[in-house]
């Protein structure tokens, strides 16, 4: 994620504050992605979300998931936290303690992980639903993070028949 979603994926390792152990597994998997251990992040993560399934679980369970390469999967983990209004789902999870900015941050990883299987098409419509939503409530930054992934995906979905290819490198200079 960009530095501007700092407000939109807030860090959320406080969100499993009130219980120690699922605490300390939460902390286990943040550490984990910091030290690129992958597989090991995945293995806490997914513990914490069998413990407790919450925006903030599947937000950590998705993001060691795309980190380890595993796209599809992660779309699975956040397809709950993608249907329904932020306000419908959000009030339907009030007694697991998600806030919308989790649900929107997992909206925007599901977008972005979309982008990386080839489902523009997909990953386009959360994110225009979201924008719709949201437009106008969120910060400056967050808002154009979220035009920007848009755009890229409207680029793809729409652009000109051409195959998705990585940007091109600057020649290197001979020595």
């Amino acid at each position: 994620m960009t530095a501007a979603l700092l407000q939109l994926a807030p860090d959320m390792r406080g969100c499993f504050a009130a219980t120690p152990a699922l605490a300390a597994l939460a902390a286990g998997a943040h550490w984990s992605l910091e030290c690129q251990f992958f597989d090991n992040a995945v293995a806490l993560a997914e513990r914490v979300h069998a413990a407790a399934r919450s925006a903030a679980s599947a937000h950590l369970l998705a993001t060691a998931l795309v980190r380890r390469g595993d796209l599809l999967s992660a779309l699975v983990v956040l397809q709950p936290w993608i249907e329904g209004t932020l306000d419908a789902a959000a009030a339907s999870a009030a007694a697991d303690d998600d806030t919308p900015s989790q649900i929107l941050a997992c909206r925007y990883l599901y977008a972005r992980t979309c982008l990386g299987v080839n489902k523009m098409a997909e990953g386009e419509a959360v994110m225009a639903r979201t924008l719709a939503e949201v437009g106008g409530k969120l910060s400056a930054a967050d808002e154009s993070a979220i035009l920007a992934l848009l755009g890229g995906l409207c680029q793809y979905a729409h652009g000109s028949g051409q195959e998705r290819r990585a940007p091109a490198r600057p020649p290197q200079c001979a020595s």
